[in-house]
């Protein structure tokens, strides 16, 4: 699919230099779901087409309820609550601990294999997709987002960005890593 929407911002204004890196094979981040399955961006991230006054960089990948939901990053299980798991985790970058949360929302969290203030890998099964709700434009799915703490971009039309976009090593037809809106993905995330 090709698109005519702009690329996203310069990483200098959406967090830090080592989330972007040049060669796709050093990026830091696989899709949330098991190596080989495929699934499509139902609603994009900023500037590809959005939510309306949205907060940055989100996906929302379209998959039915029960789908396995797999860690994007090795991180600490920050909180389980409501629909949302989060994960973090802190990295040095060259002048300061950076610190990022992984958001993934619309899933269960009861039950879970997971538990706060636990460390999980890349690819450790994290929970599963909730049911869609009432006045959802879509049905069951998955909605990632990734918050870098004290991070206060300014994107296109002035807009106050809260997430930055997440470079994913299997996005490959696009440079930065990070898909559009009715992109096709498909995760080499194994699941460990």
């Amino acid at each position: 699919m090709t698109s005519d929407y702009a690329p996203v911002d310069p990483p200098s204004n959406l967090g830090p230099a080592c989330f972007y890196p040049a060669e796709s094979s050093d990026r830091l981040y696989k899709l949330p779901w098991d190596a080989g399955v495929a699934l499509t961006v139902g609603d994009g991230a900023f500037n590809r087409p959005c939510y309306t006054d949205h907060k940055g960089y989100e996906f929302d990948w379209l998959a039915e309820a029960g789908f396995p939901v797999l860690a994007a990053r090795a991180g600490v299980v920050h909180s389980i609550e409501g629909s949302v798991v989060r994960v973090r985790r802190a990295e040095a970058a060259p002048y300061e601990e950076v610190i990022t949360t992984d958001w993934y929302i619309h899933v269960r969290t009861e039950d879970l294999p997971i538990e706060v203030g636990k460390p999980v890998r890349q690819g450790e099964l994290l929970t599963w997709l909730a049911a869609a709700q009432p006045g959802w434009r879509q049905g069951a799915h998955l909605h990632f987002e990734v918050h870098v703490k004290g991070h206060r971009g300014v994107g296109h039309e002035g807009r106050i960005l809260q997430s930055v976009p997440a470079p994913f090593v299997e996005v490959t037809q696009r440079p930065d890593g990070v898909p559009f809106v009715g992109d096709v993905c498909v995760s080499q995330n194994l699941r460990t």
